[in-house]
């Protein structure tokens, strides 16, 4: 499992629900939920204040794409979302574009073009949690009360963001993002419900009997009940990779209505209304190199008599290798070094070693047998014998014929 722990941006904080879990029938599972509205310009703006400030989605989805990429070596991106699920994950979390929220009429059908006055122009991320969540003061940073958020209100959101594959013999990728602490910030327009209050301390501050036969420990607890006679729905066992949802032929509701309701498709699944059909997911996305450009290929100078199987010496200063010249780019050894990028090596050939000083050797008579192994005749007035100038000197026969000292010896040819 990869997960990471982060502070969102300042957001307008919509569909509050802190004080008490959620539910939209018996089979929904209970949570707390926040809706965030990040603006798409990016920018955050109180007109009761006056005040504007940074606000993007950003760091939660580069926090989805950092842990993705540490647990199965791929990234997150909200706007490609057949992708997540072709790589395994059932309910990839998405960014739902407000501008696609339109009003209703009477009848709670959507009105064609007519958008959402609250929505639109925002991103909106869906968060929750099915325990507790807690809620700052943004001016003390001390906890207060979880009703004292409400929807319109401004905030930020502490987030646990987790990548893991669940066992069993349908293993599934999960990416979770779970809400875990609220830091309300400005106080704004209520969106619906009520909007800023004075808590029960602030409002009867001036009000305290004196006389009160109650224990001072009376009711003070920091942990908030449970839900008197709440059961829990037992959770679904995540299927097989998955593409489309399907409604079911008996649903009371349609996927329009529970979507608008702020249902995800887990939710839909997890309510009995819908099912999901099995497909074969699509082959991963694989990151496609960046070529590397091809050196430009020089106009060769005239041709000169130069060896097409001889070695080059690279320029120190050449950017490419002579490997990469030669098996990247098939270029040959000559046009390397028509193109500048290296030279011609050169063998430098020992000169022969020259035959010692003449002595003057005792005369002997000449020997004039035909060397057994040669192709020459010695002559009988040669200073030197024919064994001398092949071993010590290292001449050939060529050499002894063309220093006089022998002729050919056309009857033993080898």
């Amino acid at each position: 499992m990869a997960n990471v722990t982060i502070v969102t941006d300042i957001f307008r904080a919509s569909h509050v629900h802190l004080a008490t879990r959620k539910t939209f029938n018996e089979k929904d599972e209970p949570a707390f939920r926040i809706s965030a509205m990040f603006p798409k310009d990016g920018v955050g703006e109180i007109a009761a204040l006056g005040i504007t400030f940074h606000s993007s989605p950003q760091s939660i989805i580069d926090a989805i794409s950092e842990v993705t990429m540490s647990e199965w070596n791929w990234a997150y991106d909200p706007e490609d979302e057949k992708f997540s699920k072709a790589n395994g994950v059932q309910f990839p979390p998405t960014l739902k574009d407000g501008d696609l929220v339109f009003q209703k009429d009477d009848n709670k059908q959507p009105i064609p073009g007519m958008i959402c006055p609250i929505s639109g122009g925002n991103d909106i991320f869906n968060m929750k949690n099915v325990e507790d969540v807690g809620v700052a003061s943004g001016v003390t940073g001390k906890g207060i009360d979880v009703k004292a958020a409400y929807s319109g209100s401004w905030g930020r959101a502490q987030l646990e963001i987790s990548a893991y594959t669940t066992k069993g013999t349908t293993p599934s990728r999960i990416i979770s993002v779970k809400l875990i602490n609220f830091l309300m910030c400005y106080d704004d327009e209520s969106l619906g419900g009520h909007g800023p209050s004075q808590s029960a301390e602030d409002a009867f501050s001036g009000s305290l009997v004196t006389d009160s036969n109650l224990s001072v420990s009376a009711g003070n607890s920091e942990l908030r009940p449970e839900p008197a006679n709440q059961a829990r729905p037992t959770k679904p066992v995540p299927g097989k990779a998955i593409s489309k949802l399907v409604m079911n032929d008996d649903s009371p509701y349609t996927y329009k209505e529970l979507v608008d309701l702020d249902w995800t498709d887990q939710d839909i699944i997890e309510g009995g209304y819908a099912t999901m059909v099995e497909s074969k997911p699509p082959p991963m996305k694989k990151a496609v190199p960046v070529k590397k450009s091809l050196p430009v290929k020089k106009t060769p100078p005239a041709k000169k008599l130069v060896s097409k199987t001889g070695t080059v010496t690279m320029n120190p200063n050449s950017e490419y290798s002579y490997a990469e010249l030669i098996n990247e780019f098939n270029w040959s050894e000559q046009e390397i070094i028509d193109a500048g990028l290296a030279v011609k090596a050169t063998v430098s050939i020992p000169a022969k070693k020259a035959p010692p000083a003449k002595k003057a050797p005792v005369k002997k008579a000449p020997i004039k047998s035909v060397p057994t192994t040669g192709t020459v005749i010695m002559n009988a007035d040669s200073e030197y014998s024919y064994d001398q100038l092949i071993n010590e000197f290292e001449w050939t026969d060529e050499d002894i014929v063309n220093a006089g000292y022998a002729k050919p010896n056309f009857t033993n040819p080898q």
